[in-house]
């Protein structure tokens, strides 16, 4: 496929425009966090480790629940495939 091909491609666009809005979320958790946690509240690199994993492990958790929730939801409220992710999508953007 080439360069046009691609960015004419709507699912190309479903991948990567929630990325595209989802990465500044996560360069702000992993650059700004234990900066901030060092100019402001003056920790040291021991202190900030205690605390900068937190937002990795939670990240992961979400992915392993919301990989997990939708087949529940298609059961549970008889949607389908679609739909069900829609609304873990939408449970995890609140």
């Amino acid at each position: 496929m080439s360069p046009w091909q691609i960015l004419r491609n709507r699912q190309f666009w479903g991948i990567a425009l929630p990325r595209f809005l989802a990465e500044p979320a996560w360069g702000t958790f992993n650059a700004w966090i234990p900066l901030f946690m060092f100019k402001v509240y003056g920790f040291n690199l021991k202190e900030i480790a205690m605390f900068a994993w937190m937002p990795m492990l939670f990240a992961d958790l979400g992915c392993i629940v919301g990989g997990y929730l939708p087949p529940l939801f298609q059961r549970w409220f008889g949607v389908n495939l679609i739909v069900s992710r829609k609304m873990v999508v939408t449970m995890g953007a609140c």
